[in-house]
């Protein structure tokens, strides 16, 4: 059955900067998982499957995003069109006779087999929904859909939304209605933008830059695949804190000083003293009523110039001051940004991105509706960048790494992770030393590079 007709449009308006981006990679490499969007969780309690599929249908009704679809041929700009109904199904595998072990590794092969198929930005629906049965009143949920539609700050939105209705329907009570602004607002407030003033922004902040930061490739294949890996490391709680006061003492966020850091470790590897890299903004305007509690996609990745002369306290306050400015004009559009600086135009502005998750989902929230428990949230994603560093601050902070195996070795990553710790170790220790004398390899890592000697 076709959704898509005359009849059952309900809203055509344009695509914000970033879904044009996503859009145009999405397209140019179609094979690619790039943008494809895992979140997945146990959940345990007395669970009804069509209270779940209902749910959602709920959900789908009440959010315009995820009745969403874009057309893109045949058109000067492409549109997305938001359609009056376009329902699911949920799927329900029984995985209760298999071994936990091999629950596992079922899922994972699932898991990895659900990326490659692919949505269809054209037709929809742009999400689907899998239950695992684990044990009785156990599931794995694992809930698929397209970057292209939302970030990671609804997720917690659509989660409570999606508990909220969940229970009304166990208990017989009526589907709760959810005013949350929808994102259209969002793409009207952009059209109103001035276009200069990001222009002469970027123009200035980008003057002189004129090479593509180089990364630490191990490889240079001539047909890329995007097949990503990860790697990670987990800060204990004492440095944890120790970089949270740091960053405290410093007055700057801590997202500032893991850029800061990132910046000092491609400056090494590179042998360059001035490097651009990426980092995701949530583009959420604070001038935008309700912005914070809209469903859609806001983010959007954009350059930040780090030069590495002078003390780590003046890089650290430059670096902030830019921070605020690159969010000011978090709207902007990646290739006009990219137009303003001296690169090449077969050369992308920068190969590796900085995210901070600062949108942690709070299991309280969860947790706190009636017979349900929540757990284990995880979730998987992929760019199209050689090199992505999360971010993921708690209690003992996790730094991990997504990188293409095509381009790069585990150990190097490995390598890479390890030098960015004691970047921030060495930086905190010392806020007065000059950049260029932060120290990168930690007593044992010195002595190894003078035994290879």
């Amino acid at each position: 059955m076709s959704y898509l007709t005359k009849q059952n449009i309900a809203d055509i308006y344009p695509l914000s900067p970033m879904q044009q981006g996503m859009l145009f990679h999405t397209l140019y490499d179609q094979d690619s998982p790039a943008y494809f969007e895992q979140f997945f969780c146990i959940i345990e309690g007395e669970l009804v499957y069509k209270h779940i599929e209902s749910a959602w249908n709920h959900l789908i009704d009440e959010h315009p995003v995820f009745r969403t679809v874009f057309n893109y041929k045949e058109l000067s700009q492409p549109v997305q069109i938001v359609l009056k109904k376009r329902p699911i199904n949920i799927n329900v595998y029984d995985f209760k006779d298999y071994s936990g072990e091999e629950q596992k590794k079922k899922i994972d092969e699932f898991m990895e087999a659900d990326r490659s198929e692919r949505f269809d930005l054209s037709k929809g629906p742009l999400l689907r929904i899998n239950i695992f049965e684990l044990a009785a009143g156990k599931i794995f949920f694992l809930w698929s859909y397209h970057h292209i539609l939302l970030d990671g700050w609804c997720l917690g939105l659509i989660l409570i939304d999606f508990f909220t209705t969940y229970l009304a329907l166990k208990d017989n009570k009526p589907l709760p209605h959810f005013s949350r602004p929808p994102f259209k607002n969002y793409i009207a407030w952009l059209n109103k933008q001035d276009k200069e003033k990001p222009k002469a922004f970027w123009t200035e902040l980008l003057k002189g830059f004129s090479a593509t930061t180089p990364l630490p490739w191990d490889f240079t294949p001539k047909d890329r695949k995007l097949k990503a890996d990860k790697r990670e490391i987990t800060l204990n709680s004492e440095a944890t804190k120790k970089i949270e006061e740091f960053a405290r003492m410093q007055r700057i966020t801590l997202s500032t000083l893991l850029q800061a850091a990132w910046g000092v470790l491609l400056g090494r590897y590179s042998g360059n003293d001035d490097v651009v890299f990426g980092a995701t903004v949530s583009g959420r305007p604070a001038t935008l009523p309700g912005a914070d509690q809209m469903v859609g996609i806001f983010i959007n990745s954009l350059p930040l110039r780090v030069k590495l002369g002078g003390i780590v306290e003046d890089m650290l306050r430059n670096l902030q001051d830019q921070s605020s400015k690159v969010q000011e004009y978090g709207y902007s559009f990646l290739p006009d940004v990219k137009a303003a600086s001296q690169v090449s135009i077969k050369d992308s502005l920068f190969d590796s991105l900085v995210v901070f998750e600062n949108y942690p989902i709070d299991p309280k929230l969860l947790t706190a509706t009636e017979g349900i428990k929540v757990s284990e949230i995880s979730g998987f994603e992929l760019t199209n960048f050689d090199l992505c560093l999360v971010v993921a601050p708690g209690e003992e902070m996790k730094l991990s790494l997504t990188y293409m195996i095509d381009r790069f070795r585990p150990e190097t990553i490995d390598k890479m992770l390890k030098h960015l710790s004691n970047i921030l170790t060495s930086m905190s220790d010392n806020p007065r030393i000059q950049v260029s004398k932060i120290k990168m390899l930690d007593d044992k890592g010195k002595r190894h590079a003078v035994e290879k000697l």
